[in-house]
């Protein structure tokens, strides 16, 4: 798991998939430069790691809507 240099010990993220505290919280859109965020988790945290990925990688952060 590649780590970044702030948040080390609960956020990382292996080939396109973000993981915060273990779980897996957002995808990596390289080609689209785009940090889809799923529908998982809403802790404070949790959204301060995606806003701070989103940020060190130069991505937009949308949201992943997915209708049951």
């Amino acid at each position: 798991m590649r780590k970044f240099n702030k948040y080390t010990k609960n956020l990382g993220y292996v080939d396109s998939f973000v993981y915060s505290y273990g779980n897996r919280v957002a995808v990596i859109d390289y080609k689209r430069c785009v940090l889809w965020v799923l529908d998982c988790c809403s802790r404070h945290t949790t959204t301060k790691h995606i806003n701070y990925v989103a940020k060190e990688l130069d991505l937009k952060v949308n949201q992943v809507s997915i209708g049951i």
